[in-house]
């Protein structure tokens, strides 16, 4: 849960077209590693309301609890 549209809060303009450093090599084509994309500067970000499904409140505490999963899920 990392989309901030479910709490209410629609992002537009965050990524730019880009050659994704991942499928540079020094023999292949590049004729498709054109597709990649790359984040823009928050500031650049467009930011609109959307339909909250969630509370922003339970939002913020997904956020904090990610980690910890993550975390948890490597140690197994």
């Amino acid at each position: 849960m990392t989309n901030r549209a479910y709490a209410g809060r629609a992002r537009y303009n965050a990524r730019q077209p880009g050659v994704p450093t991942a499928c540079l090599r020094e023999a292949g084509p590049l004729a498709a590693a054109t597709t990649g994309r790359r984040y823009r500067p928050e500031a650049e970000w467009v930011w609109s309301d959307a339909p909250a499904i969630i509370t922003p409140a339970l939002f913020d505490k997904a956020q904090v609890q990610l980690p910890r999963h993550a975390e948890l899920a490597q140690k197994m």
